[in-house]
């Protein structure tokens, strides 16, 4: 089984890197029964030390490669809520084709919101925070607890809720956060453009 992390680096900064590293250890040690050596990404290959790149690290028992790819925020307009099996993503598999399985039913919208039991859980690519009256919620139910979400929470600044699909409309505004998306970049719709 392989993995990855993904990490925002930014004019030569590396952001959350102890949030990676502890994920990247714990899951070596559930699956390969050993903690795994986190590369130093700063000496690796092709570091960039200007604008937004995404660093990619693949691994199984060892490291397989780690690229550093340009990266923009993904343009979302609207979203769709789509029911899924229960399914476990609670580690950041690369294996991603039950998220491309679920995406291929999001007809004309940009992005899906992904149910389970009626309850919302996460995008296909981030983790959810809802706003209402200046106020941020996160989906208690989430698939993988990211970077930035546990960041967040830990700051205070997003508070978790359990969540059900009926009562998405009452919030203002859904925001898409991951390791490279920030509340600050607004990649975010108004619930009315969640079908």
């Amino acid at each position: 089984m392989k993995f990855i992390e993904s990490i925002k680096v930014k004019d030569g900064e590396v952001f959350n890197e102890a949030l990676h590293m502890e994920r990247f250890h714990k899951t070596c040690e559930k699956f390969f029964a050993r903690r795994g050596e986190f590369p130093d990404l700063k000496s690796c290959a092709g570091f960039p030390e200007k604008g937004l790149h995404k660093a990619r690290i693949v691994y199984g028992e060892t490291v397989e490669s780690v690229e550093f790819i340009p990266y923009s925020f993904k343009k979302i307009l609207t979203a769709k809520m789509v029911e899924s099996e229960k399914f476990d993503y609670s580690h950041k598999a690369l294996d991603r084709s039950r998220f491309d399985w679920l995406l291929s039913q999001k007809e004309s919208c940009d992005e899906i919101i992904i149910t389970i039991g009626g309850v919302v859980c996460d995008s296909s690519y981030s983790n959810l925070v809802f706003e209402k009256n200046g106020e941020f919620f996160t989906p208690s139910t989430r698939l993988l607890n990211g970077t930035k979400r546990r960041a967040l929470l830990k700051s205070g600044a997003i508070r978790e809720i359990p969540l059900a699909a009926g009562q998405v409309k009452n919030f203002d505004r859904v925001f898409f956060i991951n390791a490279m998306i920030d509340l600050d970049d607004a990649v975010c719709i108004p619930t009315s453009s969640i079908l």
